[in-house]
């Protein structure tokens, strides 16, 4: 709102959440960065901030949130565009480059990120530690692609 939107509204699917705001399309690319990056950084001020809280006193369940909106943060920041850190990448990269040469450096980092979240659940499989969250992160990462790019959902 601060940004220039008048009404949004929050649409749900299975794939996540949409934010649906007049005037959205139309932000600066600087307003876009901003907006995109609030929801990361402020899970991962939660995080940093419930884990200095845990200096002094000790609580499984300040742990357990801590743990959850860290991670949360840092995966929202992976430049898959149907991520917040694929978005702001998005936005950051045209305003200085054409929109084919855009595509091409957030397809690449978009496959980066899969090969990242794929070579962390093979080293967690051959560790035989949580691997299952990490291959439905994975899953859900390269469904979110493939939809994003035919522009799809899966509702």
């Amino acid at each position: 709102f601060c940004c220039g939107c008048e009404k949004a509204q929050l649409e749900f699917f299975p794939g996540g959440i949409k934010l649906s705001a007049d005037g959205f399309t139309r932000l600066s690319y600087k307003n876009t960065i901003l907006c995109t990056l609030c929801a990361p950084v402020m899970n991962i001020s939660a995080g940093a901030l419930s884990y200095l809280i845990l200096l002094v006193s000790d609580s499984a369940l300040l742990q357990e949130f801590a743990s959850v909106n860290l991670i949360l943060g840092f995966c929202n920041l992976l430049p898959l565009y149907f991520l917040d850190g694929g978005r702001a990448l998005n936005a950051f990269l045209l305003n200085k480059y054409d929109f084919q040469k855009v595509a091409f450096i957030c397809d690449f980092f978009a496959v980066l990120s899969l090969l990242l979240i794929a070579g962390v659940f093979f080293v967690a499989f051959c560790l035989k530690k949580y691997y299952v969250f990490i291959l439905f992160f994975f899953i859900y990462c390269v469904l979110g692609c493939f939809c994003d790019k035919t522009g799809r959902s899966f509702t």
